[in-house]
Formats: structure tokens, sequence, C-alpha cells
């Protein structure tokens, strides 16, 4: 996929995909300077407990045929990341069941990179914390999406700098990687 610590990212567990749309990442690395137009992160399905998963465009272009043609829909929706994630009540997005853990994961993995919300902003360092390089990881992660020149002064870069900070029991590593050094707090100048 091209981001090295894609695994050791604290995604939600309430976001899944289908084989199709995984297919489309894994190759899209094959393609070239094509990949961000391969790996759309939109049209998902959300369930009434939450959990959400995202389909490729083909599969929305086949279910939506379907979806309009019953007269008695079943409890999953179909919807947008960009509904979800939007502010704008008139969109629809705030009687849906989804988390802000879910969306945070979805807001990250689609290239977003602003998090409005303190709690956004707290679940996307946790998500980050695992990471041994997590300002490398989330620029990775955006230019896949050839996103990488919003980085600089945002949410995110904020975010990613904060979450390879040491906290209690990490090694001092973490900054030292970072061209920083620890001072000893009894020192004196």
């Amino acid at each position: 996929y091209g981001v090295t610590e894609m695994n050791a990212i604290r995604w939600s567990k309430n976001v899944f995909c289908t084989l199709n749309f995984f297919e489309t990442i894994k190759n899209a690395k094959a393609c070239g300077g094509m990949a961000q137009f391969l790996r759309l992160v939109d049209p998902l399905l959300v369930f009434p407990d939450g959990r959400v998963v995202l389909i490729s465009l083909y599969e929305l272009d086949n279910l939506l045929p379907l979806w309009w043609g019953q007269s008695r829909r079943p409890g999953v929706s179909i919807d947008h990341v960009f509904r979800l994630v939007s502010k704008c009540p008139e969109l629809g997005c705030w009687s849906l069941p989804v988390s802000t853990e879910t969306l945070v994961s979805l807001k990250l993995f689609r290239g977003d990179v602003n998090y409005d919300l303190e709690k956004e902003k707290h679940i996307l360092r946790q998500m980050l914390q695992d990471l041994d390089r997590p300002i490398e990881t989330a620029k990775e992660l955006l230019s896949t999406r050839n996103r990488l020149s919003l980085y600089e002064q945002s949410d995110l870069a904020k975010e990613a700098f904060l979450s390879s900070l040491p906290s209690a029991g990490t090694k001092k590593r973490r900054l030292q990687n970072h061209g920083l050094s620890i001072v000893n707090k009894k020192q004196r100048w």
C-alpha cells in the first residue's frame, strides 16, 4: 500500500471494506501516478449498529439500481464519507449511528488533514501513538491520496508530532529521532 506503518495505526474496529475495495487499493501500487485516483474513499454502507463498510464506485453503481427498486429498504444505509464528516445538518449526516472514532478513522484513511473537534484530535492522537514514525506515516498516507501539500500547519501535522513525543514508559529514541534531546529537570542553568 506504500504506508510502512499502516497496520500499526489504531483504526476503528467499526470500519470494514469489501474485497473489491481492498483489491483496488492493493493493486493501485502497480499503477504508479494514477494510484490516488483508484483509492477514492467515499461510498459506504452504514449499519444500524454503527459499523461501516467501504465499497468501490463499481459496487456502488451496481447497488444503486437494486436499492432504488426496493419498496422496503433494509436497515442498512448507502451513504458517502463526505456527508458523514461534513458538519452540515442539511446533508442529513446527524441521524446516522456512526461514532466519532469511526469518523476519525474514515477521515484519516481518505486523507483529511483537519479535525474540528477536540475529541477528534484526541482520537487521532490515540490512533497514531503506537507508531515509531507518526510524522512520516501521516505524510506517506497523504501522499497516496495526492494531498501531501495540505500537511503543513494542519491538525494532522500537530497530532502526528504530539504522538511522536514520549509518554510514560516510551523510549527516549522517539525524541532523538526527531532531533530533540531530553533535558534532565534537575539540571541547573
